[in-house]
């Protein structure tokens, strides 16, 4: 069974465009999904493209690490309806897109895919962050990660994780700014600070 937030959904893309322009706050909130090691973090955007017909609620970006490793990260937010297929398909774009760029060598950069779902997907898991790798037999390196991030899974209970923090403000935000939630986060950070000032405008 499949439990969605109908409210979630009429907001959350209008927030996540707004947050995702300011570079600050999209490495920021990328971090703490990838939950990297300090010298693999993403520091800088090398570009950003579109391999597909532009979708609203479909990103695309380049990044390099602080280990000066490109990775390519496809992230979107979805609603119930086919949801495993279009997953998958945009998933797929992402590695036909890098082997024509590579031409005849086959050296595709590392790719995530993160999912922000308001919806409960995964049902072997209650956990609000659930990811998955495929990893290279011999040296264990991870070359294809997908994150999902279920919004309906968030525990109210306080967690001390980035990540959780960050979706708790999304959800905040589209639901209710005035909550006694919502300054208390805009306190814990001066990033969400500023993030509450982008949304005001």
């Amino acid at each position: 069974m499949i439990c969605e937030h109908k409210c979630l959904d009429n907001h959350i893309e209008t927030i996540c465009h707004t947050l995702f322009n300011d570079e600050e706050i999209l490495l920021a909130f990328l971090n703490a999904a990838l939950e990297c090691p300090k010298e693999q973090q993403i520091v800088t955007i090398v570009e950003k493209f579109c391999s597909f017909p532009i979708q609203s609620n479909v990103w695309n970006w380049r990044f390099r690490t602080a280990s000066k490793e490109l990775i390519t990260v496809n992230m979107q937010i979805r609603t119930p309806e086919f949801y495993h297929k279009r997953s998958l398909y945009y998933r797929s774009s992402m590695d036909q897109c890098q082997i024509a760029e590579q031409s005849k060598r086959y050296n595709t950069q590392k790719v995530v895919q993160i999912n922000l779902l308001t919806f409960n997907l995964l049902q072997e898991s209650t956990d609000f962050h659930t990811k998955y790798s495929l990893y290279h037999d011999q040296n264990r390196q991870s070359r294809h990660d997908v994150h999902y991030l279920e919004l309906m899974k968030i525990p109210n209970t306080s967690i001390d994780n980035a990540l959780y923090y960050w979706l708790r403000f999304i959800i905040c935000v589209s639901l209710n700014k005035k909550s006694k939630e919502y300054q208390e986060l805009i306190n814990h950070d001066p990033l969400f600070q500023r993030a509450a000032l982008s949304l005001e405008i």
